[in-house]
């Protein structure tokens, strides 16, 4: 455990805590920054241990405990007693092998094993990575290469719609209170064009700091026009390859064909 937890001074300028109370803040960085908080931003924190250094009685921590809770800042198991900071990344980003180490030995020992997929919905870290590889070891498939590259995005794929909405926010926008309309349209996005390619629109409306759903959209929306025009211009290449291959007579045959199908629209048998 690290002696010392960093907070940004970007920290008080986040539209979340700018809106929080006085009494919300300070437990709010209690959450952050007391002595049983671990790298990974999952540990067990129990109540005895927040009555002494908080100052404040049972009744009041379980109000604000629940209060973050609605906020959706913070995952609690009370039986377990363990608790997960919602956007701990944010605030304590893995920047090293060193703390990245540090924190697949700690998932590894957190009680309740939801809290893992909840605080890391796309960064799984190595600990389900390595489960994935040695089961990959054990078993020979015919999957081909280029998948093994993408077990991240089969991996999110495989998360629920709406899951997959708030982990595009959380994740990538660094967005932890999107509101029930936005994540409705994002679920509206994946339905039509797919996680990868929402999931790549974000990441471009980031880089072009133009982090509004318009952009999201009418990122997906030429992408997939694109992908359109590539697939009829192939086609064409494939037709013009097998007419090529044609004698001139059947070539003027075929182009009669193709003219009677252009003009009433269905293809009419031939005899081979």
């Amino acid at each position: 455990m690290a002696v010392y937890r960093q907070i940004q001074t970007s920290f008080w300028q986040d539209d979340f805590v700018l809106n929080l109370t006085p009494e919300e803040k300070y437990f709010y960085l209690y959450l952050l920054t007391n002595s049983k908080t671990k790298q990974c931003g999952i540990y067990q924190l129990p109540m005895p241990i927040m009555i002494v250094e908080t100052g404040y009685n049972q009744e009041t921590i379980d109000k604000l405990l629940k209060r973050f809770i609605d906020y959706g800042k913070i995952i609690y198991n009370n039986s377990k007693k363990e608790i997960g900071i919602v956007n701990w990344l944010k605030y304590n980003p893995m920047v090293s092998p060193k703390v990245k180490a540090c924190v697949d030995k700690e998932l590894k020992e957190v009680k309740d094993r939801t809290l893992i997929d909840r605080i890391y919905p796309m960064d799984r870290v190595s600990q389900k990575e390595e489960e994935q590889k040695e089961e990959k070891e054990k078993t020979t498939t015919e999957e081909p290469a280029s998948g093994s590259s993408s077990s991240h995005y089969r991996e999110d794929e495989n998360l629920p719609i709406l899951d997959q909405s708030i982990m595009l926010f959380t994740r990538i926008w660094n967005k932890s209170s999107s509101t029930p309309e936005e994540q409705r349209l994002v679920a509206g996005y994946l339905t039509s064009f797919g996680f990868q390619e929402v999931e790549f629109a974000f990441r471009e409306s980031v880089k072009h700091n133009n982090r509004k759903l318009v952009y999201v959209e009418g990122i997906c929306k030429k992408r997939k026009e694109k992908i359109a025009i590539e697939k009829s211009k192939e086609e064409a290449r494939q037709k013009k390859l097998e007419l090529d291959k044609l004698l001139p007579s059947q070539r003027e045959a075929w182009s009669k064909l193709n003219l009677v199908e252009m003009t009433f629209g269905k293809k009419l048998e031939t005899s081979g």
